[in-house]
């Protein structure tokens, strides 16, 4: 039993030892970190998702590498865009510490509460590639903030080469401004008021149409009807009085034989 012991416990440490050897092999293979400028330690801190979301920001766990180290782990976050990991944060265990990468943004609504068993590296602060607009740098330490992009811009149709006599002389022509267009009114013709008026007397006319034509199948098939169970009466008339007529005959010469 003790050999057997001493062997699960030989076999987790080989396997930690290659475990670990293999992500120091992948974290040397993506060269220097690139946090710059550097990002906030927060020592038995530990990233609360609930609360965070509820504050607004954009929360997301990007996966987990097993990583002894809060400089390793930091420095993997680094090595990745901003996008995809803005905070390291290692969870310290008994057989070890599993590096999570995640994502929190912005910055500011992020919540961090107190847990001994967690270290957390914050990088700076940074806006996702969602919008065209260039941000403008302040002096010192760089501070962004995530908002949406609301304002509208101006799109004006531009043909290529060669597609320009192929459009309309609407999109051609000069481009107009929203102002313009909106306070415009709808020019309608007096046909298309002729045909939005005579649309319900159509619907009308088509649905006393359909009615005729089904009152008409139907007496078509009431005097079908008629004709043919007539037809059989009288058939089976002709039928049932001739076999009548024969009985009878057969019985008058039987009759008449047995006198005799």
């Amino acid at each position: 039993m003790k050999l057997l012991t001493h062997f699960l416990a030989l076999s987790v440490g080989l396997l930690g030892a290659v475990r670990e050897a293999q992500t120091s092999v992948e974290l040397s293979s993506l060269g220097n970190p690139k946090c710059d400028p550097p990002g906030r330690w927060r020592t038995g801190r530990r990233l609360n998702f609930t609360e965070s979301r509820a504050k607004g920001a954009i929360v997301n766990d990007n996966g987990v590498s097993w990583l002894t180290k809060l400089e390793d782990c930091a420095n993997w976050c680094c090595r990745l865009p901003p996008v995809n990991c803005s905070v390291a944060m290692l969870e310290i265990r008994s057989n070890g510490a599993n590096c999570h990468l995640l994502v929190c943004y912005p910055t500011e609504l992020c919540v961090f509460n107190y847990a001994p068993d967690f270290l957390s590296y914050d990088r700076t602060l940074f806006v996702p590639p969602v919008t065209d607009i260039p941000l403008v740098p302040t002096t010192g330490r760089p501070s962004f903030s995530f908002r949406e992009n609301t304002q509208q811009h101006k799109s004006v149709i531009k043909p290529r080469k060669g597609v320009e006599d192929l459009l309309p002389e609407t999109l051609t022509s000069s481009t107009r401004s929203p102002a313009s267009l909106s306070s415009e009114k709808p020019i309608i013709s007096s046909s298309a008021l002729d045909d939005a008026e005579s649309r319900p007397h159509k619907h009308r006319t088509s649905v006393g149409l359909i009615f005729l034509y089904a009152a008409i199948i139907l007496a078509i098939m009431g005097v079908g009807t008629f004709f043919g169970l007539k037809f059989l009466d009288c058939w089976e008339r002709r039928h049932y009085t001739r076999a009548d007529y024969l009985l009878d005959g057969m019985y008058e010469i039987k009759g008449t034989s047995c006198s005799s």
